[in-house]
């Protein structure tokens, strides 16, 4: 279950690692909710028409994309048709698509579903005040995607990453604009921005593990990777991005900060700085690590993991803390390797 929170000024909207089938080409949706009467009217003003605009990915795809937006005051009715060319998202030719949907009023707590090829089976309820509940249930193959979606006047534009299973990430942006030809996409700036986004709000660092992953890695259910905040000036050429997560026991928390040099120098000044030569070396993970109390220090690529398993009640865990930190080293390195 993902919690979308929404603007019903529908100015910005901001999708947290939604799960997406690549293969299939899915999309998710989201709205923002209430919306009185008054609003729709003002809603059909600003956004009933054909909307086009183009996409591009770093992997060097690239394509069009087409919409058609209707919302119905009277019946509260909202559709999207839409279709786009080439392989968006890495998943190939579209197909044109309808959704459509009734807008909630927020008088009432309400769940609608909305089937189709691009989003599978979509559930969406409505939570109360700006908040609503999106459960999606997709077809197989799915990786994941992080989005920044942003609308404002006629035009709509997003920045996302497509995350594989293995770890690979493409970025990508799509920009669309009512009954005019919208501005190009500039993907190095976009690529700047989202970075340090990603990095501020712990997202950079909560992409580099998997939920399962941490389960196997602790013994135990862990119930979510929660983005921790993070810092663009950890030290010169160095910023920082943070994540952690629970045991579904409540016995148990993961704290990672992950360390990002902006280049090969800079991440080896500050290990040299960190690694005391009396330290040694744990050899077999990533390219060097170490400990120091109860946090684990591992260096891969540009990037430095540090990583704390700290018991929360008195309860035994099925693994050790140290073996615990290490099975989670071993399923980050490849990611951090991997990591720009």
């Amino acid at each position: 279950m993902t919690t979308i929170d929404a603007t019903t000024t529908a100015v910005a909207t901001t999708l947290e690692e939604t799960t997406v089938a690549t293969a299939a080409r899915t999309l998710s949706l989201s709205y923002p909710v209430p919306v009185d009467a008054s609003r729709l009217h003002d809603l059909a003003d600003a956004y009933n028409g054909t909307w086009t605009g183009n996409w591009a990915e770093e992997s060097g795809g690239s394509g069009e994309l087409h919409a058609i937006v209707t919302i119905d005051p009277a019946t509260r009715n909202a559709s999207l048709s839409f279709s786009f060319t080439g392989d968006f998202l890495q998943g190939g030719a579209g197909a044109p698509d309808l959704i459509e949907m009734n807008i909630p009023d927020g008088t009432t707590p309400e769940t609608l579903y909305v089937t189709s090829s691009m989003v599978g089976q979509t559930g969406y309820t409505y939570a109360g005040g700006t908040t609503a509940e999106v459960n999606s249930d997709l077809p197989a193959n799915a990786g994941r995607v992080s989005a920044d979606v942003s609308l404002r006047g006629d035009s709509a534009s997003a920045s996302y990453t497509v995350m594989s299973s293995s770890g690979t990430a493409v970025l990508g942006a799509g920009i669309i604009a009512r009954g005019r030809v919208p501005e190009p996409i500039d993907l190095p700036a976009i690529a700047a921005g989202q970075l340090n986004a990603n990095l501020y709000s712990g997202r950079y660092a909560a992409n580099l593990l998997a939920v399962d992953e941490a389960s196997a890695a602790v013994g135990e259910p862990i119930d979510a990777i929660l983005t921790n905040g993070g810092n663009l000036v950890y030290g010169s050429g160095i910023a920082a991005s943070n994540f952690q997560a629970k045991s579904v026991s409540g016995d148990l928390i993961i704290q990672v900060t992950v360390v990002r040099g902006v280049d090969t120098p800079s991440i080896q000044a500050y290990w040299a700085t960190a690694h005391s030569p009396s330290l040694p070396s744990i050899p077999g993970i990533g390219d060097d690590a170490f400990a120091v109390a109860n946090t684990l220090y591992v260096l891969a690529g540009n990037l430095i993991a540090e990583i704390q398993v700290l018991a929360l009640t008195d309860a035994p865990t099925p693994l050790d803390p140290q073996t615990s930190q290490r099975n989670i080293a071993v399923a980050m390195v490849p990611r951090m390797r991997a990591a720009t």
